[in-house]
């Protein structure tokens, strides 16, 4: 069975919490990690990293000290999209944040806040969907 690693990198505590508890209501997969900018979760990407497992990342763009773009940048180096579900997950709803996104085969979706549980459970299908293609 693949592993599945649920990351959530946002500055905003307390949007961290309401996600979390938005994962175990939506029955998602393992406890995510939870950063609060792109530099540690890169960081922890960067040693952990396994092609053999699975990831689902929501991603905040607008973040101090490392942003989501900044982050996707240097995860684009290493991390593969056949393994990667990324959402960018932000309160922006600039049209040109939303074209940017386009230009990263890591992102799979640009999502506005807050994801609610239907979300959550549609995600959920697609990666076990994903994963079934990869164990298959």
């Amino acid at each position: 069975m693949i592993k599945i690693n649920t990351i959530i990198i946002d500055d905003d505590e307390l949007l961290i919490m309401i996600m979390k508890k938005m994962l175990v209501k939506s029955n998602f997969y393992d406890s995510p990690i939870a950063f609060e900018n792109g530099e540690p979760a890169l960081d922890n990407l960067k040693l952990n990293y396994n092609a053999d497992e699975f990831y689902v990342i929501f991603l905040d763009i607008n973040m101090p000290v490392m942003d989501g773009w900044e982050f996707l940048n240097h995860a684009s180096k290493f991390v593969l999209p056949t393994n990667t579900l990324l959402y960018i997950v932000t309160s922006s709803t600039d049209q040109a944040d939303i074209e940017k996104s386009k230009h990263y085969e890591l992102v799979t979706e640009f999502l506005s806040k807050p994801v609610y549980v239907d979300k959550l459970l549609k995600i959920k299908d697609i990666v076990a969907e994903r994963v079934s293609q990869v164990e298959s």
